[in-house]
């Protein structure tokens, strides 16, 4: 039973409460009020944001530029620090955001995959491909003249997106090969639903590259990045290793570029709990019998990407995974 408690410390005092769902930041308040409560887990890390509707665009667009700006003139770590009594990690950070980005995008490709089955469509399509490209070349330019930055190398930027197809692909072979349940139910119509959700993603990485720090990455740093990121089970390891160079390839040529300061619009998709404002669940629980934890402290599978599934057992909590546009 969930129950609204307006007074945790209270609550706990009256014996009204033995067990918690918290997320990393918030969990370390629960014991500092809570004396004697006991930590379990992270038992997962799920990511959470603002879920806005798809012709909200530029809210959305807005609220992701005020949390990076927010993030570099220091706001964000005053609130930390007064709010959650300490300090960082960051609240905000467009590499990140860029590698969740990438995650969205490529937990789509299993449905896209048993869409273009259904209507008889090929898994490769090199127009559409060069298409996609030019969209994207044009919405990076776009986005360095909004922000009044220059755009990274074009060849780069293509690089970084053709590795996408490249993954793309292979996770969709793997789910024709293997599709699971997914198969059994109703599948997201190709034109109308995961098209259009994949271009406003385009869109949203457009401005995250031009967001970019001017800081190198070298490919084992955007591999264990990648790794801690995008978790697509189906994602095979040489695609990753792909992904990871394309994108330490467009890291070091945004460092190379001058920067005149934060971009004016940059979008904020989620970014993980102990980096940021997306949160791993984190369970506290009233240690009365430590060797065996209260039954709202067990843990449910659940996942936090649509499409993918959770190796690991879950909290109750299920974060909403991003700020769609």
């Amino acid at each position: 039973m969930q129950v609204t408690c307006p007074d945790r410390a209270e609550a706990w005092s009256r014996g009204q409460l033995n067990a918690a769902v918290s997320d990393t930041h918030e969990a370390a308040l629960w014991e500092r009020e809570l004396p004697g409560s006991t930590r379990l887990g992270p038992f997962t890390r799920d990511r959470k944001a603002w879920l806005l509707a798809a012709d909200r665009a530029e809210l959305a667009a807005d609220l992701d530029a005020w949390l990076l700006a927010r993030e570099a003139d220091g706001s964000l770590e005053a609130l930390r620090r007064a709010e959650l009594h300490q300090r960082g990690p960051l609240s905000a950070s467009p590499l990140r955001a860029l590698c969740a980005a990438l995650d969205e995008r490529l937990s789509l490709m299993p449905w896209v995959a048993l869409a273009k089955q259904g209507r008889g469509l090929p898994l490769e399509v090199p127009e559409r491909e060069a298409r996609v490209v030019a969209a994207a070349l044009a919405a990076v330019d776009a986005a360095a003249r909004q922000a009044g930055r220059p755009a990274p190398p074009r060849a780069t930027v293509e690089d970084f997106f053709r590795a996408q197809f490249e993954a793309a692909k292979q996770v969709q072979r793997a789910t024709l090969d293997d599709p699971g349940p997914r198969a059994a139910g109703s599948v997201p119509d190709l034109q109308t639903q995961l098209r259009p959700a994949l271009l406003r993603i385009g869109e949203r990485m457009a401005r995250l590259i031009v967001a970019l720090p001017a800081i190198g990455l070298d490919p084992a740093e955007a591999l264990a990045l990648l790794r801690e990121e995008v978790r697509v089970p189906e994602l095979s390891p040489a695609s990753r290793q792909g992904l990871a160079a394309a994108l330490a390839a467009l890291a070091e040529a945004t460092s190379a570029q001058p920067s005149d300061g934060p971009p004016a619009r940059s979008r904020l998709s989620a970014e993980p709990a102990r980096n940021q404002s997306i949160c791993s669940g984190f369970s506290v629980c009233r240690a009365r019998k430590p060797s065996s934890p209260p039954e709202a402290c067990r843990s449910r599978t659940s996942t936090g990407a649509p499409g993918a599934s959770s190796a690991k057992p879950s909290t109750l909590m299920r974060s909403p995974c991003w700020t769609f546009s």
